[in-house]
């Protein structure tokens, strides 16, 4: 069962996270991680759910916060998903292209990569990539 952009926005209304991120911004963040799917599941990285929240997500969201996040509970995973991204957008402001970055490969790597410790993965410049695509066709 396929989530749509109505559920995603419905329930991003009863987010409270300051800046609250875009409901398109994250219908596009779970089609390009999940396909919109709230019971996938990545052996590789053991990302879980419509979010593909990973375990040590998962923690930030429960030490950080305090929020106990069901990755395949997808009103849940949407909190906290939200709640990871508007977080993300205090750190990077006004950059998208770095907050997507950030959730894909981790803000420790692209803080290396912003310094020119590391490079930026073809993983995460297609993920971004995807993401924004998707996000401006919803805004039309």
């Amino acid at each position: 069962m396929a989530i749509s952009y109505q559920q995603i926005k419905k329930w991003m209304e009863k987010v409270v996270v300051e800046p609250k991120p875009d409901p398109a911004l994250m219908y596009a963040i779970a089609k390009a991680e999940s396909s919109l799917s709230p019971i996938a599941r990545n052996r590789k990285t053991l990302a879980k759910g419509l979010y593909q929240l990973t375990p040590i997500c998962l923690k930030d969201l429960r030490s950080r916060w305090g929020l106990l996040i069901d990755p395949f509970d997808p009103i849940k995973a949407t909190e906290g998903a939200a709640t990871y991204i508007s977080w993300l957008m205090r750190q990077f402001p006004e950059d998208l292209t770095l907050v997507l970055a950030a959730w894909n490969w981790g803000i420790g790597n692209v803080r290396k990569w912003l310094k020119g410790e590391k490079e930026l993965p073809k993983e995460t410049r297609n993920f971004v990539h995807r993401v924004l695509s998707e996000w401006e066709r919803l805004k039309k």
